[in-house]
């Protein structure tokens, strides 16, 4: 609304807007449906992307359980929510993407910036594209409706199951449980593929226990564990990371 009216003036009021967008997305996706995918070879990757997101809403648009909950929470504020007040006022969108993308073959030093930072002598190759990008999302439909939909659409673009389906997901247990259900029933392999953001996040957090919350170093350790990842040795860093923390416990007298 406020791009509108900074180029525009004042043309139009906000509710009329909310109207507007509202008449313009019932088509939204009737569009995605009649869309045909473009063919693509069986080297290109096809990617499934899914994932959840948390979002505040109306009282009134809450499921029962949660406005009741929201209802017996105690406000410190008037006119907004306290830190960590927003418990029992969302609910969980679930968003998915398809795509197509061209392998690109790449070094963990290229993803992420080893310890001290990156140098002008390896110059990082660069990440894989996606193109034909399908997107689809609901607030009132189940993550199962969701996940359905982006494999159909991903179903629609290699029929045959000639290309190697790439499923980016997060740490969501129930998630990643609904997508193997999906593939399972229809037949497809699939490759899994843990988003490095959540792993960093987790690393970040797993690094409080071996640093100070300021501590420079702290970046150095979460580097060298993040590359190790992204080698392939996962469990290893994570048993890395178990043994030292016992050994830390051990020398404080825990």
């Amino acid at each position: 609304m406020k791009a509108i009216t900074r180029c525009c003036g004042k043309v139009v009021g906000e509710r009329q807007v909310e109207h507007l967008v509202q008449a313009e997305a019932v088509d939204v996706a009737a569009c995605h449906a009649a869309r045909i995918p473009t063919p693509q070879s069986a080297d290109v990757l096809l990617v499934v992307s899914v994932d959840g997101k948390g979002i505040i809403m109306r009282p009134g648009d809450l499921r029962e359980a949660t406005r009741k909950a929201a209802e017996r929470a105690k406000r410190s504020f008037r006119t907004r929510l306290a830190v960590g007040k927003k418990a029992g006022r969302k609910r969980m969108a679930t968003l998915a993407a398809v795509y197509a993308a061209d392998p690109a073959v790449r070094r963990p030093h290229d993803i992420i910036a080893p310890p001290g930072g990156r140098s002008t002598v390896r110059i990082p190759r660069p990440g894989p594209k996606a193109q034909a990008k399908w997107l689809t999302g609901s607030v009132e439909h189940d993550p199962e409706h969701v996940i359905a939909a982006a494999f159909d659409q991903a179903q629609a673009r290699d029929p045959q199951h000639r290309r190697c389906w790439v499923v980016l997901v997060d740490v969501a247990r129930h998630q990643l449980d609904l997508i193997q259900a999906e593939a399972e029933r229809r037949g497809v392999n699939i490759h899994i593929v843990l988003d490095l953001v959540h792993v960093i996040e987790k690393l970040w957090a797993a690094s409080r226990c071996f640093h100070a919350p300021a501590d420079p170093a702290a970046e150095d350790w979460i580097a060298v564990k993040a590359a190790r990842v992204l080698r392939g040795c996962g469990r290893q860093a994570a048993d890395e990371i178990r043994a030292g923390r016992f050994a830390s416990a051990r020398s404080r007298g825990w």
